[in-house]
């Protein structure tokens, strides 16, 4: 099953649970814990330096197994190891007059800088996954010194064919990052036909169903700048109205407030970056409403 359609599985809220279960809290779950759940970092947290906490909701069944996970607040990046981790957890069963019964419980996965990196998923060539590892890491310091864009070409249009062949048909985020890596290396070296075509495979991926809920804002945007360097001005304004209801619905999944204020700023300098393109368009009104929006946020 695809990422977004788990996603949308685990976001269910809590009140959908058929069977009303015994709540446990957290410090009598943790003396069940046989194998604990271990946070690890996925390559788009890892990259974007965005850590903190992820709230879990479980069912601990009658054989100690972690089930309907549903997320309660977090970061959607640190979503999909969060959920693995969980998922690879057990406990001793939670008795009741001595016999086992399911209860509910709520597990808080800490991720911080110094939270070690999530190994591949199911990958079996070990190689490709270390050079894929290599190239992504040299692209993600590349990017980071953008006075010398004609250093981010090689490894960041490296990694994302190396990483074709390893998730083109798998779930997580590895394949869309390095799609977008890619559009905004060939972005910053002026070469607009190429980062609008990795774009264009990344909002391709999300229309397969691939991503989670804040890929389609990230890759809308990246094709409206590609979009603007090629001139394309009418297809770059319908795509930054595109990114806009993108990260507003992304934001819409989060409950942690820090978080939210994260999507607002992100919001408002598409919002701000809309209203320079339609000011440069002619459509005044249009970008003071986008600019009245900004400013609320």
């Amino acid at each position: 099953m695809r990422r977004i359609v788990l996603l949308a599985i685990y976001l269910i809220p809590a009140t959908a649970f058929t069977q009303v279960l015994q709540l446990i809290s957290p410090d009598q779950a943790r003396k069940l814990v046989i194998t604990p759940a271990v946070p690890l970092l996925s390559p788009l947290a890892s990259i974007a330096h965005v850590y903190g906490d992820v709230k879990v909701q479980i069912v601990i069944d009658t054989q100690g197994r972690p089930t309907q996970l549903t997320v309660l607040s977090g970061w959607v990046g640190l979503y999909d190891v969060a959920l693995r981790s969980i998922e690879q957890s057990s406990y001793k069963p939670f008795l009741v007059d001595g016999k086992p019964v399911p209860v509910t419980t709520v597990v808080t996965l800490s991720y911080n800088s110094k939270t070690p990196p999530a190994p591949p998923i199911n990958l079996d060539n070990q190689n490709a996954w270390r050079l894929f590892s290599e190239q992504r890491e040299a692209c993600s310091n590349a990017l980071r010194n953008p006075s010398k864009p004609e250093k981010q070409l090689k490894p960041c249009t490296e990694s994302a064919r190396l990483a074709e062949p390893l998730f083109l048909t798998r779930d997580g985020d590895a394949l869309e990052f390095t799609y977008l890596a890619a559009s905004s290396a060939f972005q910053n070296n002026k070469q607009f036909d190429q980062a609008l075509a990795f774009a264009n495979k990344t909002l391709a991926r999300v229309a397969d169903g691939y991503g989670d809920p804040t890929t389609p804002g990230s890759a809308y945007l990246a094709r409206a700048e590609a979009e603007i360097g090629l001139k394309n001005l009418t297809a770059a304004n319908n795509d930054l109205t595109n990114a806009e209801i993108s990260i507003r619905s992304a934001a819409s999944w989060i409950q942690d407030d820090k978080l939210k204020q994260v999507y607002k700023q992100k919001l408002k300098q598409v919002l701000e970056f809309h209203a320079r393109l339609l000011t440069a368009t002619g459509n005044q009104v249009e970008a003071k409403a986008k600019t009245d929006e900004a400013a609320t946020l």
